[in-house]
């Protein structure tokens, strides 16, 4: 996957990878873990495009922050999630903000 492969590129950040599909004990997988440069979880939903009714994409990213965090003892805060897309409509990037999910537009998906 290119946003694990070169997070710079793709997310514009530096970031240290942990695993593609990281697994929980819940058998559902975050697409990427990676830590940000202030060693905090960065957990990555990638779907390709997300319109206005899309759900399922920011359910799972809200799902995999948070699980992150009650897993590894830390406040919610301490943990960031992030849907990224090709394309991510405003309706659900405004409903994002409001469970601190961070929204990034990648214009490949691979």
């Amino acid at each position: 996957m290119a946003i694990s492969q070169d997070p710079l590129r793709h997310l514009g950040e530096r970031l240290t990878l942990i695993q593609v599909e990281y697994p929980f004990p819940t058998n559902d997988r975050a697409d990427v873990l990676f830590l940000d440069e202030k060693k905090r979880f960065y957990v990555v939903e990638v779907e390709v495009d997300v319109g206005p009714h899309d759900l399922p994409g920011l359910l799972q990213a809200v799902k995999y922050k948070h699980m992150l965090a009650v897993i590894h003892g830390l406040s919610a805060d301490a943990v960031r999630g992030v849907l990224v897309a090709r394309n991510i409509d405003p309706a659900i990037e405004l409903r994002a903000n409001l469970y601190d999910i961070e929204c990034k537009r990648v214009p490949t998906i691979i």
